[in-house]
């Protein structure tokens, strides 16, 4: 979400006329871990007399980063004459390894035998007597055993928790040998690998800062993949331990590839309980029956899944997301993480200034430029509106904020004040604030002249004062914009010109004795007041009009 600023002013905050919206994503991909996770490979192997099999070694490739917390083991249609010559040993990715079939069974014969190794077995193949079909603890009854190369050397161990807290991720080996002569066989139907994992990025964290009450909570779950979705379960909770279930027990049998998946209390479909879900927006649901398990430190599940649960706590803290995949056989993934969408209401009301043509002091046009600057403290939905005044009582409708804005002064000189008042996108409104500037538009001309206009027998060392009906722009009186001319006789006479401020008269004094029984011009044109406004002899001609007026000397 942008911060943007607003201005202060008379009026109280209003409440929220809509809440402001900000997004917060993790990206982390979640492997929701669960039971029974098979990866099979269901070629041949043909076991050779005292030879690599052939595939040597056979192997599974397992594609995702996941913690084990058990791995069982299944071979698929075993055929052998002699079953006591068969050894078999399993090497993980990271290299662990367990020989966990070696000479049992002695000499006697198997026939499509399907046998599961797994360590919680109650008991192992026998040694010389026929082994039937059935789950066993692996059983290593002479080691160390010699498996040709690629295998690395045997080590002696036999159990499969040696892969426990490993990461599944990458090729699994089966190495096989016949170590006695004369004898050969086959799996027909290959082998596979059951996981138990634990899941990853469990829980998945967001932090959130700098926000208002919640207003509404919508989830997205990206990227999902799942090869039963009635096994996806996902648990949200606040910051202030408030929490809803996202999703239970819902859909049935169909996949989910790459989904995004919006959970919104608004949302017009409910997830279905018995009929196959894809990407969507969807009202959440709990289905199952609760409390859900969630593996610690997630909090008992309340069963509760309306995300309004969370309108009006406060947003700001850690919200916390655990997702499993409570069903055995299936595989379900988060790969493209979750993202979290909040409204919330801004409490704050903006703040700002108004300030009339640059903080101009003066001005000679009703039509000036404002400067605007304001700001919506934390948490802030950003200033969005303003409006103005030229009495404080009757505003302008609201328009978008802005840094300027051209306003109009009301009539008449004096000195005028303009009132601004600004809103934020949740409707608090700042309080008033303003701005005063003199408006001055009247241009200055003459109020008395000495010697007046017309006089005749002026002494010739007199000096020209012109009296202004305004106080003057000193920096606009001067030779060039006020001087003195004796009629019939080109060039200006030679004088010195001063303004004096006090009384707002212009002296204009030359610098030699004027002559006897001559006409003389004054002139003053240019002459502005501090408003900006031209001297202006005659306000009712248009443009603006000199002064200029003639006496004789004596």
């Amino acid at each position: 979400m942008s911060l943007l600023v607003a201005a202060g002013g008379l009026s109280a905050a209003v409440a929220p006329a809509h809440a402001a919206r900000s997004s917060f994503a993790s990206t982390t991909a979640m492997h929701l871990g669960g039971e029974d996770n098979e990866f099979a490979n269901s070629g041949i192997i043909d076991i050779y007399d005292q030879n690599k099999p052939s595939p040597y070694p056979s192997m599974i490739t397992v594609p995702d980063n996941v913690t084990i917390t058990d791995v069982d083991l299944k071979i698929r249609g075993l055929t052998h004459p002699s079953l006591g010559d068969v050894d078999m040993m399993l090497v993980g990715p990271g290299g662990e390894q367990a020989t966990f079939m070696s000479d049992a069974g002695g000499t006697t014969a198997a026939s499509n035998l399907s046998l599961t190794f797994d360590d919680d077995a109650a008991q192992g193949l026998p040694e010389t007597t026929a082994v039937s079909n059935g789950t066993y603890a692996t059983t290593n009854y002479e080691f160390p055993d010699f498996f040709p190369a690629p295998a690395p050397e045997s080590d002696g161990g036999s159990v499969l928790s040696v892969f426990n807290g490993t990461d599944a991720k990458g090729v699994w080996s089966l190495y096989i040998m016949d170590d006695l002569a004369f004898n050969s066989g086959t799996i027909a139907n290959g082998w596979a690998l059951v996981f138990d994992f634990e899941p990853t990025h469990y829980p998945s964290p967001i932090s959130v800062s700098g926000l208002g009450a919640v207003t509404d909570v919508n989830v997205t779950l990206h990227d999902v993949n799942s090869t039963y979705s009635n096994d996806l379960d996902v648990l949200l909770v606040g910051p202030q331990g408030q929490q809803a279930t996202l999703i239970s027990d819902a859909g049935f049998a169909g996949h989910l590839v790459d989904a995004d998946i919006t959970l919104d209390d608004e949302a017009s479909a409910l997830l279905p309980e018995n009929s196959f879900f894809g990407a969507g927006t969807y009202k959440p649901v709990d289905y199952g029956t609760f409390p859900d398990p969630y593996p610690a430190p997630a909090p008992t599940s309340t069963g509760s899944f309306a995300l309004s649960v969370f309108d009006g706590t406060n947003p700001n803290g850690v919200w916390t997301l655990y997702a499993v995949d409570d069903g055995p056989g299936d595989i379900t993934k988060i790969d493209g993480g979750w993202s979290l969408d909040l409204s919330w209401a801004d409490p704050t009301a903006p703040t700002g200034t108004v300030s009339i043509a640059g903080g101009a002091t003066r001005t000679n046009k009703r039509s000036v430029v404002l400067n605007l600057s304001a700001s919506d403290p934390s948490p802030s939905s950003g200033v969005t509106q303003m409006r103005f005044s030229n009495d404080g009582l009757a505003f302008t409708d609201y328009q978008p904020y802005a840094a300027t804005a051209t306003w109009t002064l009301s009539v008449l000189d004096g000195t005028k004040r303009v009132y601004a008042q600004f809103k934020d996108a949740d409707g608090n409104q700042s309080i008033v604030v303003s701005d005063t500037i003199a408006l001055d538009t009247k241009a200055p001309l003459a109020r008395k002249l000495t010697p007046a206009a017309n006089a005749t027998k002026v002494p010739r060392g007199t000096s020209i004062k012109i009296r202004a009906s305004e106080k003057l722009a000193a920096a606009t009186v001067n030779g060039t914009t006020v001087f003195l001319t004796k009629q019939g006789v080109s060039g200006r006479v030679t004088a010195t010109v001063k303004y004096v401020a006090t009384s707002a008269t212009i002296v204009l004094t030359p610098r030699r004795a004027l002559a006897s029984h001559a006409t003389y011009v004054v002139t003053v044109r240019g002459v502005k007041d501090p408003a900006g406004n031209r001297w202006d002899q005659q306000p009712k001609k248009q443009g603006a009009q000199p002064l200029r007026y003639t006496f004789q000397t004596a």
